[in-house]
């Protein structure tokens, strides 16, 4: 995995305004196929997903809820347009490459 990109999150937490993370390192996967009854279909991609690999063995604050933009920004408001809600984080800061994968949908 080459680990190149940037990526802008958006954390809420227990505050209603957000705070700016910016991560580099990062990985980038936006073939998500669709699913239909919890079977990947051959074919068919939605390109308002992607899975995000943040190559960090610390802990990063991102919860489900928050916003992530596919590269730099310095706008302290979100760009909702733009920008995708993270549905799932995972820990996966076992092994070799000690990563949080980071699920997002549009």
């Amino acid at each position: 995995m080459k680990a190149n990109k940037i990526v802008t999150i958006w954390h809420f937490g227990d505050s209603d305004i957000p705070d700016r993370k910016v991560f580099r390192n990062v990985t980038l996967d936006s073939s998500q196929k669709i699913e239909k009854n919890g079977i990947k279909q051959k074919g068919f991609f939605n390109g308002a997903s992607a899975t995000v690999r943040i190559f960090n063995a610390e802990e990063i604050g991102v919860l489900p809820g928050d916003y992530l933009y596919l590269g730099k920004c310095f706008d302290e408001a979100i760009p909702i347009e733009n920008a995708l809600k993270i549905i799932e984080v995972k820990d996966n800061r076992q092994g070799a490459q000690k990563h949080w994968r980071i699920v997002c949908g549009g």
